[in-house]
């Protein structure tokens, strides 16, 4: 079987490369995990960020070597916009354009996941089909970060709402990712969705700062033989760094004159568009093009944060690249520490704790060792973390395989149709992949107007005669469908393949739903299968699963009209009875040797629709819809037989088209006849039923049409 490819797609307001911002390593965190775990990439990238505002950096060269597809919508609107009450509306940043572009692509390719990043973009989960997993990674809570910096006297910027509109986001996923244990909690006091708590930590940086390495950027290159503690900081242009840092370089300008330690701070990235200082112990160098140059030029990591949001993506970078790291409890929130000086209580403390390792070597290599374990546990947490996501993702990914032993694809009986039906409505929950036991080189489900999917042939009959040779083939071919997630297996097939392909199913399937209709044989040479048929009380669909008691269902024999009888509904009615033999017992070839002569004689044309090579057939049942297309509206159906199944289908697309549909089944006479005019009679033979019916019209109503038990069988296999 052609490997069966998970896919996955990926919105972000914040591109994957460089990896140079908090933010852009957290997608990037997630994003190369759901790659890892085998899915496709298709990353959709509405640019909010300064440097996709001037063209395409070079870093778009990146991201598409690292995804399989990534696609850019240029913003149709201003970015950034303040709000237009006192607070933002959720949907207050979304661009029609994601809308426009997203429905055009569901419209064409089937992903099992959407994945969201930021809360304001989640109306993208809106447009993703009911059966894609929807997650949605919050990055931050947005609900109170206006009131957290007013308190801080800081104008509100970027986004904010409040916890009513941002239960909306959380509401329209089946995952919310939260960044850090205390806003998992706080999601699921709003949700009853799946949260799971997911910090930041990456783990493919390097463990340690390279020795030796030459770093290039000028402003951190140390003499040779230079003592001094290098303390480093690195972050974005947002208000909640401005001040804090300020706050920072303020209370060292105080602290460095008194106690002269043999100190340099160094302040990178975009918050130095922010920030002054005429302090000599203070670099500030701006952007760092290769992130490494940082890291490798500090001795220890300061997070001085006297209140912030989210988790400090800074500080898992710091762990990861082996560095002691110093901040205030609210810095190293979401992190475990191991250290006092991880969870000070303000920044002036914060600053005593580097003049004490500026003069306490010792104490920088306590440090330095209790950061190293911190940076374990957080890697061992954000790994648990990834698996629990892993599984839950695993858990409700889900592919459908349609065992059957009908070439159903052609749709030229109503057999063929029905089946038809019950794939295209599993294709709707899932992807749904055929195993068709036969020789069927023309199997495709790819014409247009189709429904589409995947068909893998079966050999009924492998060489070697070995009556379990089927049984192996089927398992080898679903095995490697089970680790992609939940599989639901689809069984119709005659009663003697029914054993080897149940067995198979059983042992990969989490649901298994055998289809009783394939025990009747399209062909009329199983005498046996049209037997169960009229047997009665067999039930069309039975349920077995791990975690689901046994549950037998009845369904409407077809979901909606045939498209080759479609036609029919706009058409005259003509006089012409079409007769339906529905099976080849002695008894009922009888009743129609009786009826067709005077029926003839009465309309002048009556159609015999029976089983291949029957004599009695003016029409092969097997070309039925063919040549159904080429005639007329007919005036009646008259079904002759005891197959109960068959006269069920014919019945049923009677009762679509609004055609008078009469049962005239031995088993059934006598019974009360009512006519067009509401009239009853007591009818006692098929030539009685067609002379009242010529006479007095039908007063049969259409039945079986209406949408039993396929709507309860999509319920069980989705909530399975």
């Amino acid at each position: 079987m052609q490997r069966q490819t998970l896919r996955a797609l990926v919105v972000s307001p914040s591109a994957s490369h460089p990896r140079d911002y908090g933010n852009r390593n957290r997608v990037w965190q997630t994003t190369s995990f759901l790659k890892r775990l085998g899915y496709d990439i298709t990353f959709v990238l509405y640019p909010l960020e300064t440097d996709w505002a001037r063209g395409i950096p070079p870093s778009y060269a990146d991201m598409k070597e690292a995804w399989s597809d990534v696609i850019v919508i240029p913003p149709s609107m201003p970015l950034h916009q303040r709000a237009r009450g006192a607070h933002h509306e959720i949907d207050e940043w979304w661009d029609p354009e994601i809308g426009h572009y997203l429905s055009w692509l569901f419209q064409r390719q089937f992903f099992d996941v959407i994945f969201v990043n930021y809360s304001y973009l989640s109306r993208a989960l809106e447009l993703a089909p009911r059966n894609t997993i929807k997650v949605l990674d919050t990055h931050d809570l947005f609900a109170g970060r206006k009131e957290l910096l007013a308190q801080n006297d800081v104008a509100p910027e970027f986004f904010y709402t409040t916890a009513e509109q941002e239960r909306i986001a959380f509401d329209r996923a089946d995952i919310i990712l939260a960044i850090k244990d205390s806003e998992r909690e706080a999601i699921r006091a709003m949700t009853r969705r799946t949260v799971l708590s997911l910090p930041f930590y990456p783990a493919d940086l390097p463990a340690a700062a390279s020795p030796g390495r030459e770093v290039d950027l000028p402003a951190l290159r140390r003499p040779a033989g230079d003592t001094e503690l290098v303390v480093g900081f690195i972050g974005a242009e947002n208000s909640v760094n401005i001040v804090n840092i300020s706050r920072f370089l303020t209370e060292m300008g105080r602290l460095v004159p008194i106690y002269t330690p043999s100190l340099r701070i160094v302040i990178a990235g975009n918050v130095c568009r922010g920030l002054w200082s005429d302090n000599p112990a203070v670099r500030l160098v701006g952007p760092v093009e290769n992130i490494n140059d940082f890291y490798d030029a500090v001795d220890v990591v300061v997070v001085p944060l006297s209140f912030s949001t989210g988790i400090k993506i800074k500080v898992g970078e710091a762990l990861a690249y082996g560095k002691p790291v110093v901040a205030t409890a609210n810095g190293f929130d979401g992190y475990p520490a191991f250290d006092p000086f991880h969870r000070l209580p303000d920044v002036p403390s914060a600053c005593r704790a580097l003049i004490k390792l500026a003069c306490d070597p010792p104490r920088l290599a306590l440090l330095a060792e209790h950061t190293m374990m911190a940076a374990r546990m957080a890697g061992l947490a954000t790994s648990g973390s990834l698996e629990s996501l892993a599984q839950a993702l695993h858990n409700r990914v889900r592919r459908i395989v349609f065992v059957t032993d009908k070439p159903f694809w052609r749709r030229d009986t109503l057999w063929h149709e029905r089946l038809y039906q019950w794939y295209e409505l599993m294709s709707y929950l899932a992807p749904t992949i055929c195993l068709a036991i036969g020789d069927y080189p023309d199997a495709s489900l790819q014409e247009p107007g189709s429904v589409q999917g995947t068909i893998i042939a079966v050999e009924p009959d492998p060489p070697g005669g070995d009556p379990t040779s089927l049984e192996r083939a089927l398992r080898d071919l679903l095995a490697p469908l089970v680790e992609l997630g939940q599989l639901h297996c689809i069984i119709s097939v005659r009663q003697t393949l029914a054993a080897e392909v149940e067995t198979a199913a059983s042992e990969h399937g989490n649901t298994l739903v055998i289809d009783s209709w394939g025990d009747a044989d399209l062909a009329g040479d199983d005498g046996d299968a049209e037997l169960l048929a009229f047997a009665g009380g067999v039930p069309d669909l039975s349920l077995q699963g791990a975690a689901m008691d046994p549950l037998s269902l009845s369904t409407a024999p077809l979901r909606y009209i045939p498209h080759k009888l479609a036609h029919w509904a706009a058409k005259s009615e003509a006089p012409h009875i079409v007769v339906v033999l529905c099976s080849a017992d002695p008894a009922a070839r009888r009743e129609l040797e009786l009826l067709l002569p005077p029926a003839r004689r009465a309309v002048g044309r009556v159609t015999v629709v029976g089983r291949t090579g029957d004599p009695l057939a003016d029409v092969d049942d097997a070309e039925f819809l063919s040549w159904a297309a080429t005639v007329g509206r007919i005036s009646t159906l008259l079904l002759v037989g005891s197959d109960l199944r068959m006269r069920r289908l014919y019945h049923a697309a009677a009762g679509y088209l609004e055609i008078p549909c009469e049962e005239a089944a031995l088993e059934r006479f006598p019974f009360l006849h009512r006519d067009a005019g509401g009239q009853t009679e007591l009818v006692h033979s098929t030539p009685q039923l067609l002379r009242r019916i010529l006479s007095h019209g039908s007063g049969v109503s259409p039945s079986d049409t209406h949408d039993a038990g396929w709507s309860r069988i999509w319920q069980i296999l989705e909530a399975a």
